[in-house]
């Protein structure tokens, strides 16, 4: 079956941060987040899945370690330090432009999904987008990929998806998509080969 639409998950598949996340946030926390972040954003949780905001957890989180800083700014300068990454956008430009669809499907919580509907051009450089916090479940669990296929109206194999986690790459096949595990750091002709080696090989420089 010829694969008709690529899924791309957003952070450093699509976009970057324009500041060093973790490092941001433990300076402001004053600890090493990776607990509270895995806690938090955990597949499963409330968080990614839109039930749960992270403002109000962030704010307990200041409180509990005595610390004098606003969750509403810290959040906004911390989490909403994002653009698209400009190889990419043309990238997608190439893709549509060859006839394939192009939707991003990522985990995010309701804020930052809302900025990026609100301030980020995936409306106009997308055919579509998928958030889980809308979608009310997170990769990698069957049902994010589900929805999406039945709102595409797709088999699995009509479709390529590009995250750079293993689990969510592993959940994807575990339902049918064809999927590629690759990030901006490996460089977009990793990313033509490892898409050819699953079947996906237009829309590339040079190609129809």
């Amino acid at each position: 079956m010829t694969v008709r639409h690529l899924l791309l998950d957003a952070d450093d598949v699509l976009q970057v941060g324009t500041i060093g996340f973790r490092p941001a946030l433990a300076e402001v926390l004053g600890e090493d987040p990776g607990e509270w972040l895995r806690d938090t954003f955990r597949p499963e949780g409330e968080v990614l899945t839109g039930r749960l905001e992270v403002v109000p957890l962030l704010a307990e989180r200041l409180r509990a370690l005595g610390r004098d800083h606003d969750a509403q700014q810290v959040y906004e300068r911390i989490w909403l330090a994002i653009e698209p990454d400009p190889e990419m956008v043309a990238q997608v430009g190439r893709w549509r432009a060859a006839g394939l669809s192009v939707h991003l499907a990522t985990n995010q919580d309701s804020g930052r999904a809302a900025y990026m509907k609100e301030s980020l051009p995936y409306a106009e450089i997308l055919d579509g987008s998928y958030y889980s916090s809308d979608l009310g479940v997170a990769k990698p669990e069957a049902g994010f990929f589900g929805t999406i296929l039945d709102d595409l109206g797709a088999d699995p194999d009509q479709v390529c998806f590009i995250d750079d986690m293993a689990t969510n790459v592993a959940g994807a096949r575990d339902v049918g998509l064809r999927a590629v595990q690759w990030e901006l750091a490996d460089r977009l002709p990793t990313l033509q080969s490892r898409m050819a080696a699953v079947g996906v090989r237009t829309g590339w420089p040079g190609t129809p």
